[in-house]
C-alpha cells in the first residue's frame, strides 16, 4: 500500500494545481482500477478530494496520526476506526510536494 500511496501522491499533483473535472476523473479512474479509497487533503488539513464521500461532510484531517507521521518522516500509517465507513481501516499517508512546497 505504501507504493500505491506514493503513486497516488505523484498523480495527484494535477488535482492540487488544477481542480478540474479532468483531474478528478483521473483520480476516479485510479480509485476504480485499484479499489483504493483516495482522500486528498491540503496543507491545512481540509479534504479537497474524496473518492467515496462528499468532501463537505468530512472533518479536518490535520491531526490524524498518519498525516502527522507523513509530515515528519515522508510516510505515515495507522489502523483506526473510520467514522465514515464504520469499520477499522489501514490508512497510509504521503505528503505531496511541488518543487519543495507542500501542497
Amino acid at each position: 500500500m505504501k507504493n500505491q500511496a506514493i503513486t497516488v501522491a505523484d498523480m495527484s499533483h494535477k488535482y492540487f494545481n488544477d481542480q478540474t473535472a479532468d483531474a478528478a476523473e483521473l483520480l476516479s479512474e485510479l480509485n476504480t482500477d485499484t479499489g483504493l479509497r483516495i482522500t486528498l487533503i491540503n496543507k491545512f488539513g481540509d479534504v479537497i478530494y474524496e473518492s467515496s464521500h462528499d468532501v463537505e461532510s468530512m472533518d479536518n484531517h490535520e491531526e490524524r496520526p498518519e498525516i502527522q507521521d507523513a509530515l515528519k518522516s515522508g510516510i505515515g500509517t495507522s489502523i483506526r476506526f473510520s467514522k465514515t465507513l464504520q469499520e477499522n481501516l489501514l490508512y497510509v499517508a504521503v505528503p505531496v510536494y511541488d518543487h519543495g512546497t507542500l501542497l
